[in-house]
């Protein structure tokens, strides 16, 4: 797989993040009376988002396709309220169940997502094709049906977070189905935004988590191809999103390493150009 500097895509600020850093962190935020859902929860970026949400106390539902990695959760995060649930996505019953046992959900991390093995466009099978969208477009719809379906948490508002890919912005070789579902859920999340606002406690973000080094990634990439970044920038970018000081970037994309003071700098241009930050076409 070649390398990319995702340094040299252009970006609306100046800083590029490739750790965590104070402004960010845990300490920062009180998420005590809340509950947070993170599908995919269970290791590498949802785990750390699911982690760091629990750190700043909040209570935490963590979905995922494998029982064994849920126990080892189970265990590093006792000290926490968290729950765990073995299921796939793609259960539309099994998470309904979830939803409304839980009963009441402030937060929705959409982070589970189906990866087809690289390889060139022409020789994609249709399987993968449709495992994509099937997972990385209608699942996450679906997700979110049930959460608005769900009643008005004690917060008052409900928010989704959308962990998507630079991919978006790029044609990258030998990841044409899972890329193009990634751009498709993007789009459905910018009609989501479009119909229900912060106004009406409901809000919607779409980010790229940055070069995170994970177990799903170390299946296509190799561990010298790009220069990883850390996976604490994405989890701590989910607190600040979540906390009523980025409702300005509702429906807009996101990447965690773009320095959150200077985003709020461009509040004004964000909210008085519509397009700006959102996948559309640029002339």
């Amino acid at each position: 797989m070649p390398s990319f500097d995702l340094t040299k895509i252009p970006r609306p600020v100046e800083t590029y993040h490739r750790e965590s850093y104070a402004r960010i962190s845990p300490s920062n935020f009180d998420y005590t009376n809340r509950t947070v859902l993170v599908t995919g929860g269970s290791s590498g970026i949802g785990y750390a988002i699911a982690k760091a949400f629990a750190v700043a106390g909040a209570k935490v539902v963590i979905i995922s396709r494998s029982p064994g990695p849920l126990e080892e959760v189970g265990r590093d995060l006792q000290a926490y309220k968290v729950l765990a649930y073995a299921a796939s996505i793609n259960d539309e019953t099994r998470m309904k169940q979830i939803f409304d046992e839980v009963g009441q959900i402030d937060i929705l991390v959409l982070n589970a997502a189906y990866i087809h093995e690289f390889g060139p466009t022409i020789q994609l099978q249709e399987e993968q094709m449709q495992a994509s969208f099937d997972t990385n477009v209608i699942a996450q719809w679906k997700l979110v049906k049930a959460f608005m379906d769900l009643p008005i948490p004690s917060s008052g508002t409900r928010t989704v977070i959308n962990i998507s890919t630079a991919g978006i912005h790029l044609a990258l070789p030998h990841q044409a189905a899972y890329i193009s579902s990634k751009v498709a859920f993007v789009q459905l999340c910018q009609h989501l935004a479009s119909e229900h606002t912060p106004k009406d406690g409901f809000r919607i973000f779409s980010m790229h988590p940055g070069a995170i080094y994970t177990p799903t990634v170390a299946k296509n990439v190799g561990k010298d191809d790009v220069p990883w970044e850390d996976i604490n920038l994405p989890a701590n970018l989910c607190l600040w999103l979540s906390s009523g000081q980025a409702d300005f970037l509702h429906g807009r994309f996101v990447w965690a390493q773009w320095d959150v003071d200077e985003l709020i700098a461009l509040k004004d241009r964000i909210v008085s150009e519509p397009s700006f930050l959102q996948m559309s076409l640029v002339m």
